[in-house]
């Protein structure tokens, strides 16, 4: 039995399985637009995922109020429920991001996310706590029609930015820092779908 002065540490081959199911997971609906997982695929995958962290986090004690087993309880029927497959990517997503940890996560394959999500020709960063543009890729004829760099985002789609970060994107995100949360929820506040 360890002693009580140490922790838990993931074995590299429990982390090497976590890597390869997400890889699986990503691959399996990226690769296949048409052909939509089966509920009984997703709960399966829902599940293979929850056991392996189960197992394998070393982090549990970061979380005192996350109860793993019952949010896994609760996210069955929603796995079980018909969606697309890049539902059933955010929705695993969101099941991991409540580990508030920034090293586990779902990292899908770029092919996959440049085919998933629209690209707008401008790149926003959080900058003291506002979205700022800090670049603009883009040919001349559109580019006087975008927000010069150094330029603050008030509304995307017409909602305030926070809104769209406190709704559409910090639940999806694995960080175990306010600002690790800020900084990489930055680099997807202007992915739509």
């Amino acid at each position: 039995m360890p002693n009580q002065g140490t922790k838990k540490i993931m074995k590299p081959t429990s982390i090497l399985t976590v890597c390869f199911l997400c890889l699986l997971l990503t691959l399996g609906a990226g690769a296949q637009t048409s052909a939509t997982l089966s509920s009984a695929e997703r709960v399966a995958g829902l599940t293979h995922l929850w056991l392996e962290v189960k197992s394998s986090f070393a982090g549990f004690e970061n979380v005192p109020n996350l109860n793993w087993d019952q949010l896994f309880k609760d996210y069955i029927p929603q796995a079980a429920k018909e969606q697309t497959n890049s539902e059933y990517d955010m929705l695993l997503l969101k099941f991991l991001a409540s580990l508030h940890d920034g090293h586990t996560r779902i990292s899908f394959p770029e092919e996959f996310v440049m085919n998933e999500y629209a690209h707008p020709p401008v790149q926003a960063r959080l900058i003291e706590g506002k979205p700022v543009v800090i670049a603009v890729r883009s040919d001349d004829e559109i580019q006087n029609r975008l927000p010069p760099i150094g330029s603050e985002l008030f509304t995307i789609d017409g909602r305030s930015c926070q809104e769209v970060l406190a709704r559409d994107v910090y639940p999806y995100i694995c960080a175990s820092t306010q600002h690790a949360l800020e900084d990489e929820g930055s680099n997807f506040i202007l992915l739509g779908s």
